[in-house]
């Protein structure tokens, strides 16, 4: 009786750890971006090392941007760490965020197989855009596109943080987690004006 108690028991924490991975292949939990204050994908996909044999980025993210204009950005991840799997997943999440101060920033909006969350407690100002398709069997790279559009009050300093899973589709470990960030600055921030004279004086020999 004892030895059947314990295989239930492990039975159940199997289906249990099975049902937590198969839920994360569509819409994680916020606050795993790497950003100030937050964790990474990694604190449940915790296996490998971060950022090894692979990477993820933000293709077409601006590094100047006008207030109130909208971007599409893509968020890719390569690896060939999973390339013998599959069964393999993939999954991301991005925040941008007012680099003074912490609190988000901008609107993201849905393009293909992605979904918007707000973080909570402390991170409940920023806004988060994830996976809702994790692209089952998909070869590297897999990509994401999404709409962000910049705040409308002008000199705000954005800084975008990414965190992007290449997953072995085990629904247990031996999934890898990449991290990166990108900075943008607003044009239409006021930039001193300097006479022709002063000009020519800067480079005068």
């Amino acid at each position: 009786m004892r030895f059947a108690g314990t295989l239930l028991l492990s039975l159940a924490t199997l289906t249990l750890g099975t049902a937590m991975a198969v839920a994360y292949n569509s819409n994680p939990p916020s606050g795993k971006t790497g950003a100030p204050s937050e964790g990474t994908c990694r604190d449940c996909h915790s296996t490998n090392a971060l950022n090894q044999s692979g990477k993820v980025e933000l293709l077409d993210a601006p590094m100047l941007y006008r207030a109130g204009n909208t971007y599409r950005i893509r968020a890719r991840v390569t690896t060939t760490n999973t390339s013998g799997n599959g069964n393999r997943r993939w999954g991301f999440e991005v925040t941008a965020i007012n680099s003074n101060d912490g609190t988000g920033t901008g609107t993201f909006a849905n393009v293909s197989g992605t979904s918007i969350t707000t973080g909570s407690g402390g991170l409940s100002s920023r806004t988060y855009i994830r996976q809702t398709n994790a692209q089952s069997g998909q070869t590297s790279p897999a990509e994401w596109s999404f709409d962000w559009t910049a705040p409308a009050a002008g000199n705000v300093p954005v800084a975008f943080y990414v965190s992007g899973v290449a997953g072995n589709g085990s629904g247990s470990s031996g999934d890898w987690v990449y991290t990166n960030s990108w900075t943008a600055a607003d044009t239409t921030t006021d930039v001193r004006n300097s006479s022709w004279g002063e000009v020519k004086a800067r480079y005068r020999r």
